[in-house]
């Protein structure tokens, strides 16, 4: 009988799965600590969240196995996603995200001029490519163009039907707390000054603002976790210069 194997990482030989699978029962009964684990995540909320189990199906062939395959598997999913609006709170799936791509400076101009080839077939909105009018033949053709020039993808997403209007306020006036909560006689009052500013303007945005911005924190925590442990290994100059490129395109 072919059995699915869990892998933490997220076609026929795989599958996206809730935790609440049944392909899942028997893992768990196996391992009891892999059930704990399903359990620990949360959005940057705080609430609680179940995530999606990626499966391998044991019979699979051996080139589905590999990191590379699994990897460009889950990076496929999440291309494919469209940014929701942050809105929808206490509605069922109101699923938003952000996403950051980061690009070595060393493989800039030689992704730039391989991704112009490509991109003349991709359809564009207004002279601009947009994810949701990718198709997955589309992101098939990019996907190993990014692999080669070291790029990754990093996404946070939140799924606003699991909140109510009052918590994210809380989050909000904790979060303004949090950021002059040690400040003292002792700091210059040019800092103290600025750290003001900067907790004012938090407080005065909107719903929508806030939830944007708490992710748009913690994507840029992850990726500059994850950038520097991968190119500290891969790239180790890299890390000398960082440069920003925001896109505004889904400010409120």
């Amino acid at each position: 009988m072919t059995e699915w194997i869990p892998v933490f990482l997220t076609a026929d030989e795989m599958a996206i799965v809730p935790c609440t699978d049944e392909r899942l029962k028997s893992y768990e009964a196996k391992h009891p600590q892999f059930k704990q684990f399903l359990q620990q995540f949360t959005d940057p909320f705080g609430a609680r969240v179940s995530p999606g189990v990626l499966l391998l199906r044991s019979d699979a062939p051996e080139t589905f196995k590999s990191i590379e395959a699994v990897s460009s598997f889950r990076d496929l999913l999440a291309l494919s996603v469209i940014p929701g609006t942050f809105t929808g709170i206490g509605k069922p799936l109101s699923i938003s995200m952000i996403g950051a791509l980061i690009v070595p400076d060393a493989r800039k101009s030689s992704l730039e001029k391989e991704y112009a080839k490509i991109r003349r077939t991709l359809p564009v909105e207004n002279g601009e490519v947009k994810g949701k009018h990718l198709s997955e033949t589309d992101i098939a053709r990019l996907m190993p163009m990014l692999r080669h020039h070291d790029v990754l993808f990093e996404v946070v997403a939140i799924d606003l039907g699991l909140h109510t209007e009052e918590g994210i306020w809380e989050n909000q006036a904790g979060r303004a707390e949090g950021m002059t909560a040690n400040l003292t006689d002792e700091h210059h009052q040019s800092m103290i000054d600025a750290v003001w500013k900067a907790r004012r303007e938090l407080e005065s945005y909107s719903l929508q603002l806030n939830i944007q911005s708490a992710l748009i924190f913690e994507l840029i925590r992850t990726a500059l976790e994850h950038g520097t442990l991968f190119y500290c290994q891969r790239r180790p100059r890299e890390l000398a210069n960082f440069h920003w490129v925001i896109d505004a395109s889904f400010s409120p």
